[in-house]
């Protein structure tokens, strides 16, 4: 492997604490966050979305549905059922290898796995995490109706550590792949590339460092004074600027992940008020009345620099003009000098002004109040709980906004999103980690489960011990203290951790004596490392008693409920 890819994969596997894989398997890893990431505005595990050693010819598979991960075929059939017709709906196929040498055989091999993912439906892969992921793609196709275009869109990504020249007898075979998946007609655009050692360090480094642009403004007013905002500016700037420079990244795809604030996804072209954007977009005679007759788009970053004509960004979000943005970048070549949008320029380094600005700018439509999730109280005071440990050993962040600690040294291994987040809690404290496992967004869409889980009542302690519980776990895993296989379980052993450490009987949430509950878990695993080990592995070995435990019966709650019984029964 080539040195500078050698460094960048330590990097990596440091990050995740993925020491107990093998270069091949960390180099899979590695690939599969290198492609899928910039595609994700929430946070996935990669364990969803990695194939395991009986692969078919595929070491990445997974469907993402408006920017998120789906990891099953119900929450596919739930999130394309909802009565919009214009999801956004990608499929994502990858192959890495740790050779410098490009291989024609290995290339092929990757190309006829891809042909039997996409087209062969009646037979089903020996891997788990393909069957589940094929499962998920056909389930999407199944609702066409529901999909923007009527079809998904493919990324293939075929990696290796060498320097890809071109040559013709590759690039002959990827034209006939393209030329065979066009003729099938199930993908409405295809993205098919090498990845090199180059491409993996410039996709690597998107990941890593914060989202920094520069746009040169026709005008720039400063606004007055305002509580908690360091700098305000209206700008009008040129549109077509503003897509090149904020809405591009290097590879010129939108950038996804400046929208996570903004809580209405893109409502597709055909919706009226969008429909009629295009349309002044698109005219001769009005596109340069188009900042009178738009309201803008509000940028909020914590670094602003104004010099001149000229404003640089720095880890910017979009929170308010999803619609507009979308609708701009949609009609990008049709955009000239004349095109000039307003922009409405926010510097704030308070997460709590963050939060009121995207709570305010986005309550002009009417948006279900579960998708304000992550600015609820609960949700500010678990950020604070987290924070409230300085030791770099037990420190945790909790991450409320997206890419919140992207270029700070962090290691992802430490990070919680709130997705994350949901699931350790679904596993410890609802004793619900068939949802952890394949339906994490039951979590949150089911009412009843979601007042639970993230009641304004709720102690902060609960959050804090999950997730120690999870980085434990991942430590155990890195250190090969807990076998590779255990993986699978992950969920399932978190739940019965926490129920043999804190006892049988847990308070409920709202309850003080949760805290002591939780304070029995952060304890052993805190002080006494060995006995953690010993009870994490003992876990595992009740589950290994049921023998051979398919994906399918792993996501249902009798799993856990027959080990809940044998449990009794001793």
């Amino acid at each position: 492997m080539h040195r500078i890819t050698a460094g960048l994969l330590r990097d990596f596997v440091a990050s995740y604490q993925l020491q107990e894989m093998s270069e091949s398997e960390q180099f899979e890893r590695l690939v599969n966050h290198c492609v899928i990431t910039p595609e994700a505005v929430e946070g996935y595990d990669l364990a969803d979305v990695t194939s395991g050693s009986g692969d078919d010819g595929l070491d990445g598979c997974c469907v993402l549905i408006d920017e998120e991960v789906v990891v099953s075929p119900e929450d596919c059939e739930a999130l394309l059922s909802d009565g919009r017709r214009h999801h956004n709906v990608k499929l994502i196929l990858t192959q890495a290898k740790t050779s410098e040498a490009m291989d024609l055989g290995e290339l092929l091999k990757f190309q006829a796995a891809v042909d039997r993912f996409c087209h062969d439906f009646d037979n089903m892969p020996s891997d788990s995490i393909e069957t589940n992921a094929k499962r998920i793609y056909s389930s999407a196709v199944d609702k066409a109706g529901s999909i923007r275009n009527g079809k998904l869109s493919l990324i293939l990504r075929y990696a290796y550590t060498g320097r890809y020249l071109k040559p013709k007898e590759i690039e002959q075979a990827k034209s006939e792949l393209l030329a065979k998946l066009n003729d099938e007609g199930y993908f409405s655009e295809i993205d098919y590339v090498v990845l090199d050692r180059e491409g993996l360090v410039r996709a690597f480094n998107s990941t890593t460092a914060p989202i920094e642009a520069k746009i040169d403004a026709f005008s720039i007013a400063p606004l007055p004074p305002i509580s908690g905002v360091e700098e305000a500016y209206l700008a009008v700037v040129p549109a077509k600027n503003f897509v090149t420079n904020m809405l591009s990244d290097d590879e010129n795809r939108l950038r996804n992940h400046v929208f996570e604030e903004n809580v209405r996804a893109f409502l597709g072209a055909e919706n009226p008020v969008n429909s009629a954007i295009g349309e002044t977009i698109s005219s001769q005679d009005s596109k340069s009345r188009f900042p009178v007759l738009n309201n803008g788009i509000t940028v909020v970053s914590p670094d602003v620099r104004v010099q001149g004509l000229s404003i640089t960004f720095v880890d910017f979000q979009i929170v308010n003009g999803c619609q507009t943005s979308n609708m701009l970048w949609l009609n990008r070549d049709r955009l000239d000098e004349t095109t000039m949008v307003t922009i409405k320029v926010i510097e704030t380094d308070s997460e709590d002004v963050f939060s009121d600005l995207v709570r305010a700018t986005n309550n002009q439509t009417k948006i279900d109040d579960d998708q304000f999730l992550s600015l609820q109280p609960i949700v500010r005071r678990i950020e604070t709980y987290f924070n409230s440990y300085n030791d770099d050993e037990n420190r945790l962040y909790f991450e409320r906004r997206d890419r919140q600690y992207v270029g700070q040294g962090v290691p992802n291994i430490k990070v919680f999103d709130l997705k994350l987040l949901a699931r350790c809690l679904s596993a410890v404290f609802l004793a619900r980690p068939d949802l952890s496992y394949r339906f994490p967004r039951k979590i949150f869409s089911d009412r009843s489960i979601a007042d639970v889980a993230f009641s304004q009542e709720n102690h902060e302690a609960i959050y804090y011990a999950c997730c120690l519980l999870y980085y434990r776990m991942a430590i155990l895993f890195s250190n090969q203290q807990l076998p590779s296989d255990a993986r699978k379980f992950k969920w399932h052993i978190m739940s019965l951790f926490a129920r043999r450490v804190g006892g049988s009987k847990m308070p409920t949430l709202r309850d003080r004596k949760i805290e002591k509950w939780c304070g029995k878990i952060i304890d052993v695993i805190l002080n006494d490392p060995k006995e953690c080990k010993k009870i994490m592995n003992s876990c595992y070995d009740a589950f290994k008693a049921l023998g051979d435990v398919s994906d399918d019966r792993l996501k249902r709650q009798a799993v856990y409920d027959q080990v809940l019984k044998n449990e009794s029964s001793k």
